[in-house]
């Protein structure tokens, strides 16, 4: 899965073969005290990916990674990402300085990735007041709920948006005058299934449970106030 991050082997992909499904004996019905028992033979250093997210940039995958998990430790993630140029690998560790947004990204080449949940989401996931919708930014106006910024300091800056269509993201797109971000395969999936490439469903609009938003997240990249990039997160999953 990892061409750069450290112990790199250690990180399982869904389609390896010693994914935690090649310790399943197809034959066998497995209870929760089973499947634990199997999960005593898979290696204590390797962790399996739950979640898998690409980041695509101008049709190209500019970062991978994922939350990885164990089923000897089930409540210890590792979330991992690295650069496909090998510019930098990302170790996302815990952090309280947002309510809602709870960590921040420590790149291998020093920087740190700084987020902030907006007001809005804010507003939609806990009945907070406070934040800022980031309202000094050219904000695209095709876009419904911008959900958060990050930072890193004396570099870039990235609005993180809700995307609800594939047409939001080309109209996007054309009022930056940036490239659309899929290429040609992930732009049948916008078509026809934008839902699988969420980061997570959450009751946005209060409406109840089966009435849940699939968050599915692109987010535009500023440098000096100025849009140089526009990225799409497409996450994966092991079970779909």
């Amino acid at each position: 899965m990892f061409n750069y991050l450290e112990n790199k082997e250690n990180y399982i992909s869904f389609m390896d073969d010693n994914y935690i499904d090649s310790y399943a004996d197809p034959s066998v019905t497995y209870t929760k005290e089973t499947f634990l028992q199997a999960a005593e033979t898979m290696p204590n250093n390797h962790w399996y990916v739950l979640q898998k997210i690409k980041v695509y940039v101008n049709g190209l995958v500019e970062v991978v990674g994922g939350r990885f998990n164990h089923p000897k430790r089930p409540n210890v993630s590792q979330h991992k990402g690295e650069y496909t140029d090998g510019s930098a690998t990302i170790n996302f560790i815990e952090s309280n300085t947002d309510p809602i947004i709870r960590w921040k990204g420590v790149l291998s080449n020093g920087n740190i990735i700084n987020y902030e949940s907006s007001k809005t989401l804010r507003e939609d996931v806990c009945y907070l007041t406070t934040g800022t919708n980031f309202d000094t930014y050219d904000k695209a106006p095709a876009v419904n709920k911008w959900l958060a910024r990050s930072w890193i300091d004396g570099g870039e800056e990235e609005l993180f948006f809700l995307v609800e269509s594939k047409q939001m993201i080309d109209d996007v797109a054309a009022y930056y005058s940036l490239p659309v971000p899929y290429d040609s395969g992930l732009a049948i999936i916008l078509t026809n299934d934008l839902q699988s490439t969420r980061l997570k469903s959450m009751d946005l609009n209060h409406a109840g449970e089966g009435n849940w938003v699939p968050v599915v997240v692109a987010s535009i990249v500023f440098v000096d106030n100025v849009a140089i990039k526009f990225r799409f997160y497409k996450t994966s999953r092991w079970n779909e």
